[in-house]
């Protein structure tokens, strides 16, 4: 019955933080118009950078954005060769991948070919380590806490979660600084935290 009961409070907060996330207009919003790219960031979105790498991961593009209400942006790419790119675009919230594609027509993209990643939320209260993380893609994600000397003092794998929630006792662990690291396999996250 606890298990059950974990499940729930887990799927209520993890609809919750999207719903919050929805409401608060932290998704990008993407489209192309006229053979051009445009980009729109809301409210939640204060702090982002936008980048447009070519496939040999080079910067092409590259855009600090700080807008306390709305931002938005038309890129006219017509300086960039032909081929393809990687617009990406990281809030506080989330990163959005888009591949996007140069012809002689103009700019286009495959909205199906977007991917988001979610940055894991790390804290410690009351003596334990709470990590939070949003994973649409249930890929596997590799938890670590190294020391100091960079010893691995902590390692665990999740499979298959769709959304993570975990909190760790943190008593076996002598004072001193720690490095926690969430790596989803497409994204790494480090915290450095003091215990």
């Amino acid at each position: 019955m606890k298990t059950i009961k974990s499940v729930l409070i887990s799927a209520a907060m993890s609809l919750l933080f999207v719903n919050t996330a929805l409401a608060n207009n932290y998704i990008p919003i993407i489209k192309v118009v006229d053979n051009k790219l445009h980009l729109s960031l809301d409210q939640g979105s204060a702090k982002a950078a936008v980048k447009i790498q070519d496939v040999t991961g080079a910067t092409v593009l590259e855009e600090s954005v700080v807008a306390s209400e709305q931002f938005e942006s038309v890129f006219d790419l017509k300086q960039l060769a032909q081929g393809a790119y990687i617009l990406t675009v990281v809030s506080e919230h989330q990163e959005t991948v888009q591949p996007i594609s140069i012809t002689s027509e103009g700019v286009s993209m495959d909205e199906n070919q977007r991917a988001a990643y979610f940055p894991a939320s790390v804290a410690k209260k009351k003596g334990k380590l709470n990590i939070s993380l949003m994973n649409p893609t249930k890929s596997d994600v590799q938890l670590v806490v190294m020391d100091m000397r960079g010893n691995i003092r902590f390692q665990e794998t999740i499979k298959d979660a769709a959304v993570i929630e975990r909190g760790y006792k943190l008593k076996q662990l002598p004072d001193g600084f720690y490095t926690v690291i969430v790596d989803n396999g497409k994204s790494v996250f480090t915290k450095n935290l003091s215990l």
